[in-house]
């Protein structure tokens, strides 16, 4: 073979190369470029169906949760003798059933679709964070961070856009999910777990056990050390009757809003335990004691009004839970405690013709 020959052997296998590497390339970069088909949509096959944390099968060790929200609050919930606590709530008991159906709910997530992760999806599918754990004012994703019992890590995940769909024939619309980012994928996921719960305010994730005042025989109001007024009956068939006044009955329609107030009693928050006795109002309250026919006792403190609501303290005499409530002072909703709060004229005056709609009890 001649050296010219030689030349144009290895200048045409030469080009047989370059082309056989760049119909490999262009292979490669199809599949990895088409996330429905390839080595994708292998790796998605993969994994659809299995739990998006893998790392919560041993639940119970989960001991605190913390879930920064896009407006720059954040709620904090640890677990303190085997009791769940709002941390930022003074430590007051956080609804249990509610954690623990929170946590039972992001164990039991699945994997329901993969997505490739980038700026635009990311934008898209509101998972943005944008520094949110230094309390950032643009993030629009919630971030969701659990530890475990020695507040080591165990996982974090970034909460973005509910996926809905509209109902065939309907206005209504399903949703289906949510898309999120972990740190045990480097893809988005949509998962079937709707994390409703980390749309809760602090005070949604109290433990709202309070006492529902039933069954009432007798019910005394005292301001400035005096008895303003008193109500009492000898049976539960029996009406109301005013004490002093010849035991004037009451009629129905003037004990309907206390006796609703006292059977559904509940509070929106609880205050600062750092608060004096001034600041409050409890160095000159107004107190309600309530007795009902099963024995039990009641005194209601009612402190100062801020804003919409009253500082009130309870103590349910005797009862188990008492050892709870005797400790905090409570906030309530001021037209529930205003309820309470009549004159004694109010009694005495005739009777308001009562319309559908005359008293909705706020919920709270």
């Amino acid at each position: 073979m001649n050296i010219s020959k030689f030349k144009r052997f290895l200048i045409k296998n030469h080009l047989y190369v370059l082309v056989a590497a760049a119909i490999i390339l262009l292979v490669i970069s199809v599949l990895i470029r088409d996330n429905t088909t390839g080595f994708f949509q292998l790796y998605k096959t993969k994994i659809i169906g299995r739990k998006v944390l893998p790392e919560l099968n041993k639940i119970k060790e989960i001991e605190k949760i913390i879930i920064f929200k896009p407006d720059k609050r954040r709620i904090v919930i640890n677990k303190k003798k085997k009791q769940w606590v709002i941390v930022n709530l003074y430590n007051y008991n956080a609804d249990k059933d509610k954690v623990n159906s929170f946590l039972e709910e992001l164990k039991e997530a699945r994997i329901i679709q993969v997505q490739p992760k980038s700026i635009t999806a990311v934008k898209k599918l509101e998972l943005e964070l944008k520094n949110i754990e230094q309390n950032a004012e643009k993030s629009i994703a919630a971030k969701l961070k659990l530890y475990d019992k020695e507040n080591k890590p165990v996982t974090e995940i970034s909460i973005g856009k509910r996926r809905l769909e509209k109902l065939p024939g309907s206005k209504g619309k399903l949703y289906l999910g949510r898309y999120v980012l972990c740190d045990n994928y480097s893809d988005i996921i949509f998962t079937d777990c709707q994390f409703t719960s980390t749309a809760f305010t602090k005070n949604e994730w109290l433990d709202k056990q309070f006492p529902k005042i039933k069954n009432i025989r007798m019910i005394k109001l005292y301001s400035n050390g005096r008895s303003d007024w008193q109500i009492q009956r000898g049976s539960y068939e029996e009406p109301f009757a005013l004490q002093g006044i010849r035991n004037k009955k009451i009629e129905e329609s003037k004990i309907y809003r206390i006796e609703n107030v006292l059977n559904n009693f509940s509070f929106k928050s609880v205050a600062d335990p750092s608060l004096t006795v001034v600041q409050t109002g409890f160095d000159n309250p107004k107190i309600l004691s309530v007795e009902t026919f099963y024995s039990k006792k009641y005194i209601i403190k009612i402190g100062k009004k801020v804003n919409n609501f009253y500082y009130v303290k309870i103590d349910a005499v005797g009862q188990p839970l008492n050892k709870v409530y005797k400790n905090w002072v409570y906030l309530i909703d001021s037209r529930r405690i205003e309820a309470l709060l009549v004159k004694k004229k109010f009694f005495k005056s005739k009777p308001e013709k009562i319309r559908k709609d005359a008293f909705k009890m706020p919920i709270g």
